[in-house]
This record gives structure tokens, sequence and C-alpha cells, in this order.
């Protein structure tokens, strides 16, 4: 966006080109008229007529709004509104100088008139009279059969500010760009036929097909940073008609500036499903974190290093990461350093280790004096997991378990676990282990008051490490095959920055014992999804690129569910957090689980029969399909 720095530059310089365009033409129509025969008195009454015309010009010109006009396009209703304010202030001029017996001829008036109005309209369109020369060069350029085949033609989408500000970077660099923006499409009916910065609006959006059929267009750029999830959805239903790469222009930013068209992105996988990010409070997410010691496990991976950079925004006295996984952590703590400089060296520390590892951990609590536990430390992913469950149960029960009682030990204030929709009626061992955490820290919050011990269940989350859609990009640039398990496999989906900031949100909620659960919307078909992103590529499902159908994996259910049947649900200040209170857990009942499947690991004993006899839930295989429901389409069964 343009700044008030920019704003006032502008109204500075176009005042400046008004001051010089009315003595300029004062003096021309001066000479003219007298036929160069300038008297003294001619002079004198010259300057007293400048000392008038001069604010009296700027006074018009604002009243007319005509320092507020952009002058992007060249048109007829911008040359008609200087005229008429010149002519205005031509009549006002005629009147002071009457009443200052500073009169001159009608003639010159008259050539004063179309004088000023030609050199005050040339000053400010005199950028787009270059742009149209350079747009009758593009046409020839295109003529060139060499040309032709050696660049790309893009078609941009939007003729907005964003547009404006790409086509300026682009007409730096026109002569060695890969590619030729042969036009533009937007929905906004007074601009089309008009020329920004040399490339001419062509039609709507509506039109996109039929002008990128027409132009042979290969890429199309969307420009329109503002556009909400319902108009972007529509916009690449149109671009999807065509054979064209679509990519979107990021949002407008200080940075912008550098960008040029070949470095832009294709659309997330958030713009295809057309998901609505939903702002947290604030001022309770800082009132929580800032000054705090923050403890964030599972540092390193996709939700732990966002969880981190969201943190350090506001503010804590020392974040402690931990990880077992050092080169991901690393540069996240590189990162986190060159964000924050010297106050990021002062407030953070991480450590490469395993939740598992007792002694260090107790280290860190007792000498940071944890008050916050973000526990997101966990192995995932299902078919791993089915193939090494010890290593499932040591990681995500035996992890949890310990460092709930860490924490409660040293009297931690908040303890968060990273729940998963898996833990509902789990079919993997991944999904089992989770529940079961859920159940070590419900349990723990009966034992331990002076800690509040809560858990939050969410979906996949977009772009994670291993996530279908990372996977889907890789296939797509190899040329395929696509693969999806099953044709009517579906799954919930939320960004991470989102995701995160929704958890930081349920901590400042918590008040010991809750299991919230996060409102992912409407569940996406995998199979729609691997399409879209084929077409989104600028390829054809089926033909340029293949789908092929893998069967469901060891432990993978058709849909995923957000609630146990007795979870009664309740709403939080927040429309996309939701609160359960399940039913109490007795110590008891988990130290006899831990201890069990600790033997368990050590012997031959298959852990997923063990798992069972805690886990009622946990079943060998999926249940049996049905449509699955938004979280808040459960909210009118248990609550008004």
């Amino acid at each position: 966006m343009k700044t008030a720095g920019h704003k006032r530059k502008k109204l500075v310089l176009e005042i400046c080109g008004d001051t010089i365009s009315i003595i300029f033409s004062a003096a021309a129509a001066l000479l003219i008229t007298q036929r160069g025969a300038l008297s003294p008195h001619i002079l004198g009454q010259m300057a007293n007529y400048l000392c008038y015309a001069l604010p009296l010009i700027i006074a018009v010109n604002a009243l007319f709004r005509i320092y507020r006009q952009m002058w992007q396009f060249v048109s007829v209703s911008g040359l008609m509104r200087i005229f008429t304010a010149v002519f205005i202030f031509m009549a006002a001029a005629v009147v002071l100088g009457n009443l200052t017996e500073t009169l001159f001829s009608f003639s010159f008036y008259f050539l004063n008139l179309f004088l000023i109005a030609f050199f005050m309209w040339a000053i400010r369109v005199r950028g787009n009279i270059k742009n149209k020369l350079k747009c009758y060069m593009d046409r020839f350029e295109a003529l060139s059969g060499e040309d032709r085949e050696s660049k790309k033609n893009v078609l941009i989408v939007g003729a907005g500010q964003a547009a404006a500000l790409l086509l300026q970077n682009y007409e730096n660099t026109r002569w060695e760009s890969p590619v030729r923006i042969v036009g533009m499409a937007d929905d906004d009916k007074a601009k089309t036929g008009q020329v920004l910065h040399g490339v001419k609006v062509l039609g709507a959006c509506a039109e996109i097909p039929n002008i990128a059929c027409a132009l042979q267009v290969e890429d199309i750029i969307i420009a329109i940073p503002s556009a909400n999830p319902s108009e972007l959805r529509r916009i690449l239903g149109f671009c999807r008609q065509t054979k064209c790469r679509v990519r979107v222009i990021p949002h407008l930013d200080q940075r912008m500036g550098a960008l040029k068209v070949e470095d832009l992105f294709s659309p997330s996988i958030g713009d295809l499903i057309g998901r609505q990010e939903y702002r947290t409070d604030i001022r309770a997410i800082c009132d929580l974190i800032s000054g705090r010691r923050v403890m964030v496990t599972g540092g390193g991976g996709s939700i732990g290093s966002e969880l981190c950079r969201q943190i350090m925004r506001f503010g804590p006295e020392k974040l402690v990461i931990v990880d077992i996984y050092e080169n991901s952590t690393y540069d996240l703590y590189k990162e986190l350093l060159d964000g924050y400089g010297l106050a990021g060296h002062s407030a953070l520390e991480v450590r490469i280790c395993s939740v598992l590892n007792e002694p260090e951990m107790e280290r860190l609590f007792k000498c940071c004096r944890i008050d916050l536990v973000f526990h997101a430390a966990a192995y995932k992913h299902v078919p791993l997991m089915e193939a090494c469950p010890k290593e499932a149960v040591q990681n995500n029960i035996m992890g949890t378990y310990m460092l709930a009682r860490m924490a409660a030990k040293y009297e931690v204030k908040k303890f968060l676990l990273i729940s998963t929709d898996k833990a509902v009626n789990p079919s993997s061992i991944m999904g089992a282990t989770k529940r079961a955490a859920e159940l070590i820290v419900r349990a723990m919050q009966g034992e331990c008051p002076k800690t509040d011990f809560v858990a939050v269940r969410f979906g996949n989350v977009l772009g994670s490490n291993g996530s279908v859609v990372v996977q889907f990009r890789r296939q797509i640039s190899t040329g395929g095959p696509v693969t999806v398990t099953h044709p009517d496999i579906i799954r919930y989906f939320m960004s991470i920055s989102e995701a995160v900031s929704l958890v930081l949100q349920t901590m400042s909620y918590a008040k010991g014992g809750e299991l919230f659960v996060l409102d992912m919307g409407s569940p996406v078909k995998i199979d729609s999804l691997a399409r879209r992103m084929i077409e989104i590529a600028g390829l054809r499902p089926d033909v340029d690129i293949k789908i092929a159908y893998t069967g469901l994996r060891p432990g993978e259910k058709l849909f995923e569910e957000l609630l146990v049947e007795e979870e009664g649900i309740l709403k939080t200040e927040n429309e996309k957090i939701f609160v359960t209170h399940p039913k109490d857990v007795g110590m008891d009942c988990v130290h006899r689980m831990v201890s069990r499947l600790m033997r368990c690991i050590r012997s031959d004993e298959n852990v997923k029969e063990v798992l069972k006899r805690y886990i009622e839930t946990f079943r060998d295989e999926a249940p049996p399909p049905r449509q699955p429901a938004a979280v808040a389409d459960n909210i009118k069964e248990v609550c008004e």
C-alpha cells in the first residue's frame, strides 16, 4: 500500500508542476498576444496576475479533487476533469483581474485556458504516454517468431494496486524477463479497455478462458491480495478451465517492491480449500506469554516450530526448545536469532534430547523454572507407527507421562498436550497412543490441582512435514502418478499458523481438566484436492498426470472424527474453539496402564492387544464409513 510519505511527495510534485504550468502558460500566452512587445506596465500586470493565479489554481484543483486522482490510466474523463477545473479557475481569474485592475485581453485568457489545461494534463499522464509507446513496441515484439518461442505469455487477473506494482517491476526488467504480459482481466467494468503501465484490461474474470485461448497464455497471475476465499475459489474456477499454470501475488508489504513476475508462487492449498482464518484475542495471548518461561517439546517439528515463532512475538522471558532432531531445530534457532537479535539470544535455550531423557528434562524444569509447557513432541505417521508400535508407545505415552509428572513436581502453571483427531475411536497404534496421552493428562489434573492440565485436539495441518499436500506437490513435479489411498477418503484441514494461534488462545482459556476441540470446518475429499492441485499446475488429471488409488494403509480410516460419543461439547468465547469435559480417569488406572505397557515393551508381547485393554474405543479396523459432521454441527445436540 502507498505510504503517507509517498502521498505527500506526489502532492508536492503535482503542485510544483501546476505552478510551472501557470507561469509558463501565462508567459507564452502573453508573448503570443502581445507579439513580443512587453512593456514594464504589462510585466507589472503579469506579476500581479501570478500573485493571485498561483494560489487560486491550487485551491480550484483541490476543490475538484485533482490532487487525489489516480492517473494510471490515460482517459478522456481525466482530461475533462482537468479542463473543467481550469475553466472555473480562468473565470475566477477574470473576476479577480477586473477587481484588481489587472485585466488582460480576451485572446490572452482563451489561449491561456488551453495551454494550462494541456500542460497540467501532460504532466500527469506523461508516464502513461510512455507506457502506450511500450505497448505498441510489445505488439511489434509479439510479431517476432523468435520472441514468441522464447517468452511465455502471461495474463494478470486484477487491475488494482497490486497489479500496478507488479507491472512497474516488470517494466524495469521487461527485456530480460522470461515472460511477456499480454493483458489483464478485472471484474470492474469501468476498467475494461483501460491501459495500466502499457498493459490493457481485456475483460472480466469470466472471460479468462477465452482470453487465455486467444492469446496463447501459458501462465495466469492472480493479483488480488485482498480477495476473500470464496472470491478466490471463483477466480480459480475460471483458471482451471484453461491449461495455464496459476500463480498468486502475495499480500502487499514492504518487500513487495522487489517482486518480479517470475518470482511468484503457486496458490497455497489453503487458497484451494478456501478456509477463512479467524483472528484470535491477541491481548489474552500476550498476557499469557509475556514475561513467562515457556517450554515447547518437539520444537523442531511443523507445529512446534510455528509455536516457537508465535510465542517469541509475545516477549517470553525464556523459551526452552526441546527436540531430538538437530537439523530442523538448528534452522529454527538461527531463524529466531536472526529475527530477534540479542533479545532472542538471551531468551532462547535449545536442548537436543528426547522427552524420555528424564535426568535432562528434570534439570531443565529445575533450572529454568518453567511456567508453561506446550507438549508437541510425538510420532505422528500412521503407517510407520503400525510397523514400530513399541516406539510409538515409548514416545507418545511414556514421554507424555514422564513430562506431565515433571510439570506437576515443579508446579508448572499450565500444561497443554497437542492431540489429534486420530485419537477419536482410534484404528491405529498412533491414534491409540495419542488417546492414552489424553487420558494421562486428564488423570493428572485430579492428582495435581496446582497445574492446569489440558489437551487440544485438531485434524491435519496444511503443508506440515510428510503431509499429503507436500506429497502431491512432489509427485506432480516429477510427472506423477499422484497416489491417493481411496477415492472416498476425506480429511479435515487447517493452516499451521491458524492452528497454532488457536492453540495459544486455548492455553489462555485453560482452567484444568478440559479437552479443547478446534473447529476444522468442512472435511475435504482428498481425491478432489489432488485433482485441483494438478489443474492449478496447468495439467489435466488422468491425462497429463495419472491418479493411482493404492488402498487404505494399515490403521487408516476413510474419515476422521473430532469427538468421542460420551464427550459433551460447549462453546467458548472464540467461535473456532470448543471445550469438552471428559469423564474422570483415575490416576491408579493410568499407573497400571503405564506399568503394563512398560513390561510389554521389554518383552515380546503384542502392544496392540495391551492397548486394547486400556483404550476401550481402540479397534483393529476402522468403523463403517458415514458422513462426518463439523464440530459446530454437534453444538445443538449438547448445549444451547
